[in-house]
């Protein structure tokens, strides 16, 4: 008899994490412990120790290219927060295809490219950039462009980012940029820091 198990998501991402865990057949093994399932008369099932892990039979490789499903923007931290549909390779990830743009639109009435931007390196589903202090002051310049939740879409290209299969993402353009989920105005006042 066969049991069907359904992975969550949470556990998928987790394992989409790693490069050399469940990418192929090759690094494909399961362990259990006597606790894992027991039959119809009660007895637990056999221990499949790690030294004779049970390699996987049939592998089906992800074929599903992922999405940026939403985006949210704090411009009093500077912090651009990315949620994908799944894992993505962070070493992949270049914030410089980024467009911030006014609105959904083929010809948007304001747009700005990011110039760059700090964020971790770890494989996962979301993504937490740091605004770089020009590009910061620079959306915050232009007028009528990320001043409120109505203002704020991004686009992109699939160059942005791949997955942890190597499948780039889905692009959006400019026509049918994503609005933002949540969106934080500046709240804090300037500072003067020196004149001549």
């Amino acid at each position: 008899s066969a049991i069907q198990v359904t992975v969550t998501e949470d556990d998928l991402n987790f394992l989409k994490a790693f490069d050399d865990l469940a990418s192929s057949r090759d690094d494909t093994y399961i362990t259990l412990t006597v606790l894992a399932a027991r039959d119809m008369c009660e007895n637990f099932v056999a221990e499949i120790l790690p030294e004779n892990a049970l390699q996987v039979n049939s592998y089906q490789p992800d074929i599903t290219r992922p999405r940026i499903v939403s985006f949210d923007v704090n411009l009093d931290s500077n912090i651009l927060l990315l949620t994908f549909s799944e894992t993505v390779n962070a070493s992949s990830f270049d914030p410089t295809q980024l467009l911030f743009v006014s609105n959904s639109s083929s010809s948007p009435d304001e747009v700005y490219s990011l110039t760059g931007g700090n964020f971790d390196l770890r494989n996962s589903p979301t993504i937490s950039i740091e605004l770089t202090a020009d590009d910061t002051n620079t959306i915050k310049a232009i007028g009528g462009l990320a001043d409120d939740a109505s203002t704020t879409y991004l686009s992109y290209n699939e160059s942005i980012a791949r997955d942890m299969a190597g499948l780039s993402v889905e692009p959006r353009d400019t026509n049918e940029a994503l609005p933002v989920s949540n969106y934080r105005p500046d709240i804090q006042g300037p500072i003067l820091y020196a004149f001549d």
